[in-house]
């Protein structure tokens, strides 16, 4: 194909409603959109850009313009100086970067009922009794652990999608107040909040979708997405609630997904937070605590 001689191709990935903000990104570095592919939690965006000119074609005419005397002179300091611009070269054309944000799985699904989570309250731990233990097998007192009580802030179950993605996670998403993104501390509050779903689900293999405003689970979950669209349309997402997502969608964790190989996973990498607000967008590897 002639493009495939022309032009250099690449594909990122970026969370729904990021889409401008990476587009714009690489347009910067001289790339250009073809054309992009809207999943149920990310699109893949195609670019593509001219392959750098080889030294020799341009350089050569300009090079014959020249009076005798100064080709001479240029003749001197040519041979270096063509090396180093055809590695140049060769590096712009491989360099480009191939950007990718940690894939997170939704797919069909089910509601419970929503739950509000008080601050200072105590969740059962799933499995912590073994209906084998002898009676006459108490730990010691020094070894007792205490019980666990949640002291972060107030939030609400929303939804729950049940069995998504092919690792048959559960999705929860969770509302809170809204987080001060100038204060580090916030961080620990939505760790918080997931570590204590966690604890609600029994498994750090959980989905923990946190945001600040309560149209965003509307929009945005499998239960309810479909007559989200049905009743606002396309219109109404694209001017109200992608710009609620930049500030809004606080985070999304993701535990026992290999986002890459798109399979579940037990492996370190698998159990990550995204940070999806504009001003603290980024990754981190993570698991709750049970």
């Amino acid at each position: 194909m002639p493009d495939e001689k022309k032009y250099v191709f690449m594909s990122v990935k970026a969370i729904r409603g990021r889409e401008a903000t990476k587009i714009a990104e690489h347009q910067n570095r001289g790339w250009e959109l073809v054309d992009q592919s809207r999943g149920v939690v990310q699109t893949t965006l195609n670019f593509r850009r001219e392959r750098p000119t080889m030294f020799g074609s341009k350089a050569w005419a300009a090079f014959r313009e020249l009076d005798t005397k100064t080709q001479l002179r240029v003749g001197v300091g040519a041979a270096g100086l063509v090396v180093a611009l055809v590695l140049a070269g060769v590096i712009a054309s491989v360099l480009g970067g191939n950007d990718e944000l940690a894939e997170a799985s939704a797919a069909q699904t089910a509601t419970r009922t929503a739950t509000e989570r008080p601050t200072g309250t105590q969740t059962p731990t799933a499995a912590v009794t073994s209906q084998s233990a002898s009676a006459t097998s108490a730990p010691s007192p020094s070894k007792t652990s205490k019980p666990y009580v949640y002291t972060g802030p107030r939030y609400q179950v929303v939804t729950i999608d049940e069995d998504v993605s092919n690792a048959h996670l559960n999705q929860y998403w969770v509302y809170t107040k809204d987080f001060d993104y100038s204060k580090s501390g916030f961080r620990k509050q939505v760790k918080a909040i997931i570590t204590d779903v966690a604890h609600r689900e029994g498994s750090d293999k959980v989905i923990v979708n946190v945001v600040t405003d309560k149209e965003i689970i509307a929009a945005e979950s499998n239960a309810t997405i479909k007559s989200f669209m049905d009743e606002k349309g396309m219109d109404y997402f694209t001017s109200v609630i992608a710009p609620k997502e930049k500030t809004d969608w606080v985070a999304m964790y993701v535990g026992g997904f290999d986002g890459n190989e798109a399979k579940p996973s037990d492996a370190d990498d698998a159990f990550e937070i995204s940070w999806l607000a504009e001003k603290i967008e980024g990754v981190e590897k993570w698991k709750p605590r049970l």
